[in-house]
């Protein structure tokens, strides 16, 4: 099973795509990488944390990828963004309502 970081993205989009959006997925997969190779019991939650929102920004930005047609932006730097301003809310979408009990869990937790 491969992570979001670890895709090529010629696999999830067969068309051009634009070197600012390259670049910008270098640099998850360069964080991603450096925090896995890092990861100890004193950072682990941080570190999870943190993996799970570079995981939805990548999610989000293979998204806007796939409807590039649709041109909802104008610009590279304008999907990126809208990736950072709205990965939190994105992730935490996905996630069931936490219970009383829930809220403490290491899936509401994103950095």
């Amino acid at each position: 099973m491969a992570f979001s970081w670890e895709l090529e993205l010629t696999n999830i989009y067969a068309g051009e795509i634009d070197h600012t959006l390259r670049k910008y997925y270098e640099k998850l997969q360069e964080q991603a990488i450096e925090l896995v190779e890092k990861i100890n019991a004193d950072n682990f939650s941080k570190s999870l944390s943190i993996l799970q929102g570079i995981d939805e920004k990548c999610q989000l930005l293979f998204f806007f990828l796939e409807h590039t047609e649709d041109l909802w932006f104008e610009t590279s730097v304008e999907v990126i963004d809208c990736i950072e301003g709205e990965y939190k809310r994105s992730y935490l979408e996905k996630l069931p309502f936490p219970t009383e009990y829930g809220k403490n869990s290491l899936l509401y937790m994103i950095r």
